[in-house]
């Protein structure tokens, strides 16, 4: 059975909250109260001997110090999942 990769990354962007096309740039969510805030990602299918997605976003974290917000902390995020048959 073939494997649709456009389907592999509107399930992506769908499990992360995000529209494929359009829509938010970016999502924020709470931790008590901290705000963390994700960049929209951008999904890529994979492609060769296995198949999955590759997802890259950002991900700004706030860093206090003594209770008070001294900056926002940039991370860059990559996360491979795939499947390779044996």
């Amino acid at each position: 059975e073939m494997i649709e990769r456009e389907k592999l990354v509107d399930g992506a962007y769908t499990l992360l909250g995000f529209k494929k096309s359009g829509g938010v740039s970016r999502t924020t969510m709470t931790d008590g109260e901290k705000v963390y805030t994700m960049s929209k990602p951008t999904v890529t299918a994979l492609d060769g001997d296995s198949f999955g997605v590759k997802v890259n976003y950002h991900l700004s974290i706030p860093f206090e110090v003594f209770g008070k917000k001294v900056a926002d902390i940039d991370v860059p995020v990559e996360i491979i999942s795939k499947y390779t048959e044996r």
